[in-house]
């Protein structure tokens, strides 16, 4: 199991990113493709365009995404939102490779995370 990733410009610092690759995940950032900058929704757009479930802090906005897109019949490859920048960046990894080593692209489809010091919670 596994899933690609990407990260908004917001979510992805260096470090983690850098952990995640040395890891064997697929990831990418916005910074990787050109994207930094661009809106909420053309960060989900690409992400999903690619099959990746994106990795955020921007909550309001993407639960609204989220919702808007369910509501309209689209689909993303996941949305997974960091619900705090206070997690240390060793425990946000220690959480997005429990969730590499338990979901697949299937699993992640439509799917909302949120991940926060507590369990990973999955919204509906």
């Amino acid at each position: 199991m596994a899933f690609p990733l990407y990260g908004d410009e917001n979510a992805m610092e260096r470090r983690l990113f850098g952990m995640l690759r040395g890891a064997g995940v697929d990831c990418l950032n916005s910074n990787d493709v050109g994207k930094s900058g661009e809106d909420d929704e053309a960060q989900l757009r690409y992400a999903s365009g690619e099959g990746r479930a994106i990795v955020t802090f921007g909550r309001v906005d993407f639960q609204r995404l989220h919702a808007e897109w369910a509501t309209t019949g689209r689909e993303h490859a996941g949305i997974i939102i960091v619900s705090s920048a206070r997690i240390p960046t060793s425990v946000l990894f220690t959480k997005l490779m429990t969730l590499q080593s338990t979901r697949g692209a299937a699993e992640m489809r439509n799917a909302l995370l949120f991940i926060s010091p507590s369990p990973v919670e999955e919204k509906t």
